[in-house]
């Protein structure tokens, strides 16, 4: 069967307890407070890929 498709139209949640989340959910967060959308989506992306190599 086939795994289930992430949906990339929602921001990652970050993992509890786990300290490279919560840094890049702060990075997220400073970059949404400055409107610089480049920054967040990196945030984003920098997240899911941690999260798919430590929390999978």
């Amino acid at each position: 069967m086939d795994e289930p498709q992430e949906d990339l139209s929602r921001p990652p949640v970050p993992a509890p307890g786990c300290a490279t989340c919560t840094a890049l959910a702060a990075q997220r967060t400073e970059a949404r407070a400055r409107f610089d959308a480049s920054a967040q989506t990196d945030a984003n992306v920098l997240m899911r890929q941690h999260q798919r190599r430590e929390h999978s």
